[in-house]
């Protein structure tokens, strides 16, 4: 089977997974967070999808660079 998976990088990840399970109905299917809340790697599904999101390192910021704050994974 064949997936695309998008992944999105997000200055407030946690805020961002909030924002998709209230406003989408997104479940999370699993969160890896690092100390004081930042939140490196999450898994969001919706239907039969997937979106995987996280928060960028700083001082490399794509959006702070200039650059685009999405990738895509295809399986």
């Amino acid at each position: 089977m064949q997936t695309i998976t998008p992944y999105l990088l997000y200055e407030d990840a946690a805020a961002a997974v909030e924002f998709l399970r209230s406003a989408f109905g997104f479940e999370e299917l699993r969160r890896m967070a690092a100390p004081g809340g930042r939140v490196d790697h999450a898994e969001m599904a919706l239907g039969g999808g997937e979106v995987h999101l996280g928060q960028p390192s700083q001082p490399t910021s794509p959006n702070r660079l200039g650059g685009t704050a999405v990738q895509l994974y295809v399986y």
